[in-house]
This record gives C-alpha cells, sequence and structure tokens, in this order.
C-alpha cells in the first residue's frame, strides 16, 4: 500500500542542500520508517522538494536509489571495518571480543549519529523487504568478509571452518 500523504512526522530536509542528496536523506528516512513496499518515488520526491522527474534524473529507478542509498554509507562502514581489522592483523593475538567490535563499532557510529542513524533503520527495511534486495545489499557489504572470516579464524582456532 502506498504511502500516506506527509504530516507532522515526516522528514525536515534542508532545501539548501543539492537535489540528489535530498533525495538520498529523505528516501532513507522514509524507507527506515515506513519499509520500502510502501514508499513512493513520488512520496520521496514530495518530501525532498524535488521535481517528479528528479530520481530517473540523479538514480535511475527506484531500486538505483536504493542501491545508491545502501552504498552512501557502507563505504564508510566498510572503512572503519578494514581499519580495525588492520590493527587485529597486525595484533599478536585476537580475541572474539575483537571480531565482534569490528562488527558492532561502525554500526553503533551511525546509531549515535542523528544525521546518520536512519541508515540502519533504512538496512532493517532493506533486510525485510525480500530476497532480491538483501542479495544487492550483501554483495555491497560483502569485501572485507573474507579477511574477517581470517580474524575470526585467529580469534576461535578450536573452531572448523563451516562453523
Amino acid at each position: 500500500m502506498p504511502m500516506a500523504a506527509p504530516d507532522d512526522t515526516s522528514p525536515r530536509v534542508d532545501t539548501e542542500r543539492p537535489t540528489d542528496e535530498r533525495l538520498l536523506a529523505v528516501a532513507e528516512q522514509l524507507f527506515a520508517r515506513h519499509g520500502i513496499d510502501a514508499v513512493s518515488v513520488r512520496s520521496i520526491t514530495i518530501e525532498a522538494g524535488a521535481n517528479i522527474a528528479a530520481v530517473h534524473y540523479h538514480f535511475g529507478t527506484k531500486l538505483d536509489l536504493i542501491r545508491a542509498l545502501v552504498q552512501r554509507r557502507v563505504d564508510e562502514v566498510n572503512a572503519t571495518r578494514l581499519q580495525l581489522l588492520r590493527e587485529l592483523e597486525r595484533a599478536p593475538g585476537i580475541a572474539p571480543r575483537d571480531i565482534a567490535e569490528l562488527w558492532v563499532r561502525p554500526l553503533a557510529q551511525l546509531a549515535l549519529d542523528p544525521e546518520r542513524r536512519s541508515y540502519l533503520g533504512f538496512i532493517v527495511a532493506l533486510d525485510n523487504a525480500g530476497p532480491e534486495l538483501r542479495a544487492m545489499a550483501g554483495s555491497v557489504f560483502r569485501p572485507p568478509f573474507a579477511r574477517i572470516d581470517e580474524a575470526l579464524e585467529r580469534a576461535l582456532p578450536e573452531l572448523d571452518a563451516p562453523t
């Protein structure tokens, strides 16, 4: 079902920002709040104060907008994870807690920032949206996974690889 008309709980967006940034900010907030299927491209453009064709011009389709949203913060999350991972790889030993911190710290940093925290809700909405969107998000988040798996093997050498 399409999202209801804007109301007092609608996201407020700085209209001085470039249109593509406004679209991303509004889409992230609306998807986080209502779910991906419940938000129309039209509602995003209305809330962003943009022309209805703006999503098509800047991103292409709704799916392309979602892909841009996934990528929007994943580079930051992965960069933080890789920085922590490099420190762990140089350390003489790794504890399971180190791996948990590597995984959680970048997300906690997002959660503590009012400008970026809606991304976490968007990721939950993405996970609830179905296998195609989950697979797309997984492919974007995946690059550091092999190295994280190696660090996990160092932290828990008594476990076999499948576990």
